[in-house]
């Protein structure tokens, strides 16, 4: 992932081997947080839209996220938490809920 990151012009997304891992590609959203409350949330709709959008382009059949804001940040934990669930219902709604 850093290699690619590092590669060239910012990526809205890295394929990646999927390595020892049962699954065919992983494919990386690259995403930053910010520590401005409304800036987090519209940072987090941005990267779930894109992650979405990419799962669907890609005709991939699911979809995992990581545990944004776990690393012990309450204040992070307390926004992306419920910011990512909301988000990830809209999206789902959005598309017609194609994904498993």
């Amino acid at each position: 992932y850093l290699d690619r990151s590092k590669s060239g012009s910012p990526a809205k997304l890295i394929a990646l081997s999927p390595g020892a891992l049962k699954c065919k590609k992983i494919y990386i959203v690259p995403w930053q947080p910010d520590e401005n409350r409304t800036r987090l949330e519209k940072s987090i709709q941005d990267f779930i839209h894109e992650s979405i959008q990419s799962v669907v382009s890609y005709h991939c059949i699911s979809i995992t996220f990581p545990a944004i804001g776990c690393s012990g940040n309450t204040g992070l934990t307390s926004v992306a938490i419920p910011a990512m669930v909301r988000c990830i219902k809209d999206e789902l709604v959005r598309i017609g809920a194609v994904l498993k």
